[in-house]
């Protein structure tokens, strides 16, 4: 590993400077190209340390290795557990994830002349998948793919639940709780389905962010809907260390009428867990998040 750490710096610099660009190649001096985050570039440090110890551990030899042998060695030993501290197989967003960085990063050392020639095989996904893709977007696009030996995530037969049984669901949970914690549990699994805010990005949701219903002067996509900008725990340009996780900003939609469950929600159940918060921690500042735990 510090045989191949300047190597590795090379190309984290260069993904940094945007002079490359994971999973696009090489840039011009003259080509706008996104600066990855912060998170982003350790992730990939990471990626490529668990590579290259894996590569002296079983003496694979990273300058020479084809693809189709990193599908039978590196990919193989993450699925079947060989190669994890406790032997279990990793998921499959970790195998991906990790092959797409190392895929990537022997992209790079061969443009460069750094080791053999070496290619990510890629398989062309189903015509019907692209002419869905066309008559969403309206023009042509590139004939999609994806990458020879990816990791399926799901089972063959996944599909989405019926309103019936998300209805049931949802009246599970808040039968599990009581009281304040009820609501709470129940309006945050709420949210995500309203909103299709992701988890970390429900957890920080500030209490400041979510507009007063009753205020028609605010910014809204229809008559019943509401565009709401949310910025903390979204994906790209966070900074580590950061404890608000301030991203990118995104806009989701919230129809009116959930907002006022969430206006509810904010005068009555926060306020009592704020007052919880106070007793239990006098002189602190107060937590922004929207949702809080009723008892802490």
């Amino acid at each position: 590993r510090e045989r191949s750490a300047p190597l590795t710096s090379s190309y984290t610099i260069t993904g940094d400077t945007t002079r490359w660009s994971p999973g696009q190649g090489v840039h011009s001096d003259y080509a706008r190209a996104r600066r990855p985050a912060e998170t982003s570039m350790k992730s990939y440090g990471r990626d490529l340390e668990n590579f290259f110890t894996y590569c002296e551990r079983f003496k694979l030899d990273w300058k020479k290795v084809r693809y189709d042998q990193l599908l039978e060695t590196y990919q193989l030993a993450m699925e079947t557990g060989a190669y994890s501290s406790d032997g279990n197989s990793l998921s499959a967003s970790t195998i991906n994830r990790r092959m797409l960085t190392v895929g990537d990063f022997l992209t790079f050392a061969a443009h460069f002349g750094l080791r053999d020639r070496f290619e990510v095989v890629q398989d062309a996904l189903p015509q019907n998948l692209s002419s869905r893709l066309q008559a969403q977007t309206g023009r042509k696009a590139p004939i999609p793919s994806r990458r020879v030996g990816r990791v399926r995530k799901d089972p063959e037969d996944l599909r989405l639940p019926a309103r019936p049984e998300i209805k049931k669901w949802l009246d599970s949970i808040y039968a599990e709780h009581s009281g304040d914690h009820a609501v709470t549990a129940y309006l945050m699994c709420r949210t995500i389905i309203e909103t299709g805010l992701r988890a970390e990005e429900l957890l920080m949701l500030h209490a400041d962010q979510i507009p007063n219903p009753h205020d028609l002067n605010r910014v809204r996509l229809d008559a019943s809907s509401v565009g709401v900008e949310i910025v903390y725990g979204t994906k790209g340009g966070r900074r580590i260390g950061d404890p608000d996780k301030p991203g990118k900003p995104r806009k989701i939609v919230v129809s009116r009428d959930f907002l006022f469950r969430l206006d509810d929600y904010k005068n009555e159940q926060r306020k009592r867990a704020l007052k919880t918060f106070r007793a239990k921690n006098p002189g602190k500042p107060l937590p922004k998040q929207l949702f809080l735990s009723a008892s802490t």
